[in-house]
């Protein structure tokens, strides 16, 4: 089974011509993977020594088994979000969705 990529910081920056879109484009990803790492949808640390890692890789095999049934789905949601209110760190949208999620299977 291949191992897909999911989320790629590095590419998700260098994607973004003005600096101040990429440093959005870093907090958006930074409210979401700080918080998936905290619910436990992601086996992969990421911090290196308490310092959010910023050029981050999230594989599938880096989700837990929770994280593989609602991260895509959050993702999905939270790039909307985010894209449509600049609001990249508003975790209570992202406790709501993820409550929500749980609460489909």
């Amino acid at each position: 089974m291949e191992n897909q990529i999911i989320i790629s910081l590095p590419n998700l920056i260098n994607s973004q011509i003005r600096q101040k879109d990429k440093d959005e484009t870093l907090a958006l990803c930074k409210s979401l993977l700080i918080f998936s790492y905290q619910n436990e949808l992601l086996k992969k640390n990421i911090y290196d020594k308490g310092i959010f890692i910023d050029d981050i890789e999230i594989f599938e095999n880096d989700l837990t088994d929770k994280g593989k049934l609602t991260f895509e789905k959050l993702v999905d949601k939270w790039l909307a979000y985010t894209d449509r209110t600049q609001k990249y760190d508003n975790v209570s949208m992202l406790e709501k969705w993820l409550n929500q999620l749980n609460n489909q299977k």
